[in-house]
């Protein structure tokens, strides 16, 4: 399991809200969540107290950065491993928010069953168990790519992907 937790009384939050510049290395910093701001705009411009809308704020920015977690080359790969290993894709990524004031932790987001994973299928390149079933089918490990840079290897192997258009994995590199 990965957390990404965020927390009620969050300066970064705050600052954000306050639309000045930082400077760097914290503009850049709070820009992430003024991104979050954007995303969500209409539903935090909707709610009329400040203090509201900077915890709805800390709330979308840790389900954001779940969502961003959630995205990495590195864990979409370790969902696929893990599937064809046990029939259950891990880790999964939960999204919670610390409450300084009561000691209390709240659940924001776990992903698994929700339609926003589906969404993520509309724009992302992400693990699709169904293909990869088909692919790894009979095989013992999670296929190496030898002679491919350490850089590419964290990204999605073609084919597994739960886009539209999945294409089906070569036999190897030299069959491209």
């Amino acid at each position: 399991h990965i957390i990404v937790c965020g927390h009620y009384e969050c300066g970064g939050v705050g600052a954000s809200l306050d639309r000045v510049d930082l400077a760097s290395p914290l503009e850049e910093w709070v820009c992430n969540i003024r991104d979050v701001y954007r995303l969500h705009k209409e539903e935090l411009d909707s709610i009329k107290s400040p203090e509201q809308r900077k915890r709805r704020l800390v709330e979308l920015n840790a389900k954001e950065q779940a969502v961003n977690v959630y995205k990495a080359a590195v864990v979409q790969r370790r969902r696929v491993y893990t599937h064809m290993k046990t029939g259950l894709a891990q880790p999964k990524v939960h999204a919670v928010v610390f409450d300084p004031k009561t000691g209390l932790v709240k659940r924001i987001n776990t992903f698994e069953g929700d339609d926003q994973i589906d969404e993520l299928h509309e724009v992302y390149d992400l693990y699709d168990a169904k293909t990869a079933q088909q692919f790894w089918e009979g095989e013992d490990e999670y296929p190496k790519r030898e002679n491919t840079p350490r850089k590419l290897f964290n990204r999605m192997p073609t084919g597994l992907s739960a886009g539209k258009k999945s294409v089906p994995l070569p036999a190897s590199d030299d069959d491209e």
